[in-house]
């Protein structure tokens, strides 16, 4: 009697890691965007002080809540900052940019969103709703430019998604909003050298 009862014990104490091994946490998010790529070569781009500051007011890249269920947030692996710093300088290399902390034309970039939305509204399906914002302010001496950059991407899934499809969906849309910064005509405009322009 006491080793059906023994037996049992384990066999609940072994139940109950393994469904708390399925509802554990998910992993931190790891921020990987495909890399940019520069469209062309702007030979008469002058070089700029590139800076990045993240502006979100909360550090979370993921919300998930199903129904009836205790909203979970998942942080990042990886500081966002630094890879869209990383991103963008690389790109604006490829554009024949320099890159200089030394160079009086400040590039800032704003990051103000940035996030996986996910929610369960019915009984079945999962909503994906990812979103990005952007803001880019450049300082020179003949003026400045502000420009948002926005992106928004929307999937519906029949199971739960796990850290790998919070993943994508960041590092997809992020990859996108990065594409179109680095290769704003704008942005080209702004940065190009003008005869107004003084050269130190």
């Amino acid at each position: 009697m006491l080793k059906t009862l023994s037996l049992k014990a384990l066999l609940f104490a072994f139940c109950g890691v393994l469904i708390a091994g399925c509802s554990s946490q998910y992993s931190p998010i790891i921020i990987s965007p495909p890399v940019v790529f520069a469209d062309d070569v702007w030979p008469d781009a002058q070089p700029i002080a590139l800076k990045v500051e993240d502006m979100r007011p909360a550090q979370y890249l993921a919300k998930i809540q199903g129904s009836g269920e205790k909203v979970t947030l998942v942080p990042g692996n990886n500081s966002l900052s630094e890879v869209v710093n990383v991103r963008v300088a690389a790109a604006f290399n490829e554009h024949g940019i320099d890159v200089n902390p030394l160079s009086p034309i400040e590039f800032n970039i704003e990051l103000h969103s940035a996030l996986v939305d996910v929610t369960k509204p019915g009984h079945f399906d999962y909503d994906i709703d990812t979103h990005i914002k952007i803001e880019v302010n450049i300082k020179k001496s003949t003026g400045q430019f502000t420009k948002l950059f926005r992106g928004k991407r929307q999937t519906i899934i029949a199971i739960k998604p796990d850290t790998a499809k919070l993943e994508e969906e960041l590092n997809a849309l992020l990859g996108k909003v990065l594409n179109e910064l680095v290769n704003d005509g704008e942005i080209h405009q702004f940065i190009a050298r003008q005869p107004t322009d003084i050269v130190h």
